[in-house]
């Protein structure tokens, strides 16, 4: 009878573990080697013997272990969903019912759409959890951008204000019109869905640094109110991305224009297509994305564009057919991928890269080409503000330099 049993349970054990790991196949995924999209080389088959040979033998094994793919992708579905069910449902509970008093107040529930639960941060690498499956970036200080730790002093103000001027001088005297332009962090803009714990602040470094550019002279855009306004017709920022979304970045060029009295039309005039994306970098980060709404949005399209990529895609160089022999320099950061797609058909050449490329030899050139009526454009997200200072002040040193090489060569 005990060998029966023993016989019985041997084949049990066989039809489970042939069976599962198939189920595991068909339901989760193909064991393929960059299904996860691991970015490191996986651990080879050690052929020489050495001290800590069984070491890597265990790492080896565990790189290349029948189905381990298809298992930690099933662990990570399951971690995910727990997580979600956790977040959307027991723990706006547990906040509602130990809500602290400051949250109760008239002036808080004002900036939180009017009673959400009180939401404690739930966070994984250096993303937060905020309401409605949004996602935010808390690296690179941004949570002191939004409570407004981080003001800048009367001196640091006066300093950067020094430096756009003196730059702005200098484009002046070659008719070239300079536009500074921060691009709001996205917690900014959608303030209502953020951690509560999160105290917004109306005291905000951009706000109070544009209010100290408003006499300057130079053109310092942060279009905080314009990106919260679009929001009545379209969302500005991707749900589970740090970026602005097409949209957003139409806003944000749209002000520009407006600040060099160029033509553009108001969001309500342009074809917006709605479609669908899923997660996006934060998504990236800590692993939890979904499907949320997303937009094309439709842009003179009868103007060509042509374009040629250096750098692997950090300097770009385009041609446009409209025919105002305009152009454009934009240094800025990731914020130009969105943007740049209505900035290159409204002049003839734009020469569009990432501000890690300042010194390349092309940008100077392009730089120092820029002439009566062209455009340059220092853009950076809200949280690199400090690379606008740090540009303004290279740029200044590039034009005088070539100031007095001319100066030498008369």
């Amino acid at each position: 009878m005990k060998n029966k049993v023993s016989s019985i349970t041997t084949s049990i054990l066989f039809v489970v573990l042939l069976i599962v790991p198939t189920l595991l196949y068909f339901s989760v995924g193909e064991n393929t080697e960059n299904a996860l999209n691991e970015k490191r080389e996986l651990t080879e088959l050690p052929v020489k013997l050495s001290n800590d040979y069984f070491a890597q033998l265990g790492s080896w094994y565990n790189d290349h272990a029948p189905y381990r793919i298809t298992l930690i992708t099933l662990q990570k579905k399951i971690n995910q969903s727990y997580s979600a069910t956790y977040r959307n449902k027991i723990h706006p509970l547990l906040s509602e019912l130990f809500a602290p008093s400051w949250y109760k107040t008239a002036e808080y529930q004002k900036r939180t759409a009017g009673g959400l639960p009180y939401l404690a941060p739930i966070e994984e690498s250096n993303v937060a959890y905020g309401r409605d499956n949004w996602l935010f970036y808390l690296g690179d200080n941004s949570v002191g951008y939004y409570n407004g730790t981080n003001l800048l002093s009367e001196e640091e103000k006066k300093e950067r204000q020094t430096a756009f001027q003196e730059l702005n001088n200098l484009c002046e005297k070659k008719g070239i019109k300079l536009v500074v332009f921060a691009a709001p962090n996205k917690e900014q803009v959608y303030s209502e869905n953020m951690p509560s714990y999160y105290v917004y602040s109306e005291e905000k470094r951009e706000l109070q640094f544009r209010e100290f550019m408003k006499d300057s002279g130079v053109i310092f855009l942060y279009p905080l109110e314009e990106l919260i306004s679009g929001k009545e017709y379209y969302d500005t920022y991707y749900q589970q991305d740090t970026h602005w979304n097409y949209v957003g970045a139409y806003i944000g060029v749209s002000e520009i224009y407006k600040a060099l009295n160029m033509p553009f039309f108001p969001i309500q005039e342009i074809e917006i297509e709605k479609t669908e994306k899923t997660g996006g970098d934060l998504s990236n980060f800590c692993g939890y994305k979904t499907d949320y709404e997303d937009y094309k949005v439709e842009y003179k399209p009868e103007i060509t564009v042509s374009s040629e990529s250096f750098e692997n895609g950090n300097l770009e160089i385009y041609e446009s057919s409209v025919p105002n022999n305009r152009k454009l320099v934009m240094i800025s950061d990731s914020f130009r991928s969105a943007s740049k797609g209505f900035l290159t058909k409204d002049f003839s050449k734009s020469i569009i890269l990432h501000q890690k490329m300042l010194e390349n030899e092309m940008t100077m050139n392009a730089v120092k080409e820029l002439s009566d009526g062209d455009v340059l454009l220092l853009l950076r997200v809200e949280r690199y503000d400090n690379g606008l200072f740090s540009c303004a002040k290279r740029l200044v040193e590039v034009f005088e330099e070539d100031d007095n090489i001319e100066l030498n060569l008369a």
